[in-house]
Order: C-alpha cells, then sequence, then structure tokens
C-alpha cells in the first residue's frame, strides 16, 4: 500500500514538473524578450560596425540602449539604440547613433529575433 502511495506521489509529481516546463519553454515573457532583444541588437550594432568601409573610417559601437517595449500579436518587440564612434586620421571623432527595432518570438520554445531600422 505505501509503495504504490508512494508511485502515485512520484508519478503526479513528474506530471506536474513536465506540465512546468512545457509552460514555461513556450510562454515568451517581457524580461525574456528584452534580454534576446538586447542580444540580437549588440550583435546587429557590432555587425555593422564591422562592414566599416575602406575609407579609412573607424566605427566603434559604445553603448545600446533599450527604450520600450510591447507586446504584439506574435511576441513583443523592443526599440533600442546603438550608438557609434566614428574615428578617422583626418577629423575629430564623431559620435552616432541609429535607432532599432527588435521583434521577439517563441517559435517551439525557442526565442526566435529579428532586427530592422527603426522608421
Amino acid at each position: 500500500m505505501i509503495l504504490a502511495v508512494a508511485s502515485l506521489t512520484v508519478a503526479l509529481i513528474a506530471v506536474a514538473v513536465a506540465a512546468v516546463v512545457v509552460t514555461s519553454k513556450d510562454s515568451l515573457t517581457l524580461q525574456a524578450a528584452q534580454r534576446e532583444c538586447r542580444t540580437a541588437l549588440e550583435r546587429e550594432a557590432n555587425r555593422r560596425a564591422g562592414r566599416a568601409g575602406p575609407d579609412g573610417i573607424l566605427v566603434s559601437l559604445t553603448e545600446v540602449e533599450l527604450q520600450e517595449a510591447w507586446q504584439t500579436d506574435s511576441g513583443f518587440a523592443v526599440n533600442g539604440t546603438a550608438r557609434y564612434t566614428l574615428t578617422s586620421a583626418l577629423l575629430p571623432q564623431v559620435n552616432q547613433s541609429v535607432g532599432l527595432t527588435c521583434e521577439a518570438t517563441s517559435v517551439d520554445g525557442q526565442v526566435l529575433t529579428t532586427v530592422k531600422n527603426r522608421l
């Protein structure tokens, strides 16, 4: 009798844990979207900085700032700004920034992000 109760208890705990994992894995939170979008925005900003032209201008990413975030039909969107410093041997340093928008969605428990210029 005790063995049957113990087996039932273990089975119920296993089902409860599985349900929690599936629920949390498929649900995207605002905080998770912001975290994933920060990484995606930094990656995109660094990629763009690496595409500097051959004209001797060094492009350095100085900061990625997250701004407003909101829920969309398919997940979340986060606005951000990437700030750069442009350096040249002939000119003083120039600070520039570009506004970006990241969209984060959850597909089969994986967070997918896309980054584009903010209009």
